[in-house]
């Protein structure tokens, strides 16, 4: 990959090394860090060298003169910001726009001012929706020029001030994932969690779906989002029972399985310490109202936490499962629970997958088994 800020923006700081060098330094940094548990082989996932990025954010810099251009923070000051005018991380779709709306909105008074940040949230085919950031009220008259911002751009915008949103017209894009012969569709909204590398995340999912084929049980899945590995994945078991705490996620997860015509699956709003406790009933819930706990077939637990990794709690509830499909995004949490828990089960298979390429970051997936 070759971008004309390496070396100033504080985006990629693994820049001196090619791809595959600075893939390579990332795995081995892996291995030594899980020696402890005797993981004989990683499966090894890498990103395209550049244009991978389905989701950016910047700031927008203001020239005394009323020119603006993106900026990102300093890679040698992170008080400080560097003015971009394109980025080698974000997808091709992302960096047209890019070149487009600059100028655009700095010839107009009204979209410019207090404009302070621009996200873009793209599909991989480039469905795009745009959101400007301000430090002031947006109003009707902000709403119109944006329209015509959207018309002359061909894509969905959105403002937001202090305690304001504006939807033009749309606050989501449509992404689409193949796995193997099936297509699946899912509706990314802005400002919710999604994953920002279309390619590893196919890829993620792919990993998981080989590693569950033919299994003739049902499926637990904690922290399942808005269903991104819970669709795909459905097609492997009897049934699905999906946990998640936030309500748009599942808002947005019971969207998507109608989307994909999907009826094996159950979703329930509630935290992975409190499910624990509806399966020892110890407590009653009545967002699970209509669900049968009993009438599951659990034998294998899907989870994907937050970088803080499993509760304790947590944990001992996903040791009781046969099997356990663990995706992290922070590998010094995942060994901390490895330690645990190893004491019940044992690692079949071990995966790095590249999401955040020219970062010292990699995710990792490890399948174990009940010993």
């Amino acid at each position: 990959m070759k971008c004309s800020f390496f070396g100033q923006c504080g985006s990629c700081v693994l820049y001196q090394y090619s791809y595959d060098e600075q893939f390579e330094l990332k795995a081995n940094e892996i291995r030594d860090s899980f020696e402890e548990f005797d993981i004989r082989e990683f499966e090894l996932f890498k990103t395209t060298d550049g244009y991978f990025r389905n989701r950016v954010e910047f700031k927008i810099w203001h020239e005394k003169d009323e020119n603006i251009s993106f900026a990102m923070r300093s890679l040698n000051d992170s008080k400080a910001y560097i003015q971009i005018d394109s980025c080698a991380i974000a997808n091709i779709h992302i960096n047209s726009m890019m070149q487009k709306i600059i100028p655009l909105i700095q010839g107009n008074k009204i979209l410019r001012e207090r404009l302070f940040g621009l996200d873009f949230l793209s599909s991989t085919d480039g469905e795009i929706l745009i959101s400007l950031l301000y430090h002031k009220a947006i109003d009707l008259e902000w709403e119109k020029e944006a329209r015509k911002l959207k018309n002359i751009l061909g894509c969905d915008i959105i403002g937001r001030s202090r305690g304001k949103k504006i939807v033009i017209d749309r606050d989501f894009v449509n992404e689409k994932i193949k796995i193997y012969n099936d297509e699946y569709v899912f509706c990314h909204i802005e400002n919710s969690f999604t994953q920002p590398n279309g390619d590893i995340n196919q890829k993620i999912i792919s990993f998981l779906f080989d590693n569950t084929k033919d299994s003739d049980h049902d499926l637990l899945e904690l922290y399942c989002g808005m269903g991104n590995l819970t669709i795909p994945l459905a097609k492997n078991f009897n049934r699905v029972l999906a946990i998640e705490v936030s309500k748009s996620s599942i808002a947005s997860a019971k969207t998507n399985i109608k989307a994909n015509n999907i009826n094996n699956i159950e979703f329930a709003r509630m935290s992975a310490e409190e499910f624990a406790q509806a399966m020892d009933k110890k407590r009653v819930f009545n967002r699970l109202s209509g669900i049968e706990l009993d009438s599951y077939n659990f034998k294998s637990v899907l989870v994907d936490p937050p970088r803080s990794g499993l509760d304790s709690e947590s944990l001992e509830l996903v040791k009781r499962f046969e099997k356990i499909l663990y995706i992290s995004c922070n590998p010094n949490t995942l060994k901390e629970n490895l330690r645990e828990l190893l004491k019940t089960h044992e690692i079949k298979n071990a995966a790095l997958f590249d999401q955040f390429a020219y970062t010292p970051h990699l995710e990792m997936g490890v399948i174990l088994e009940r010993c």
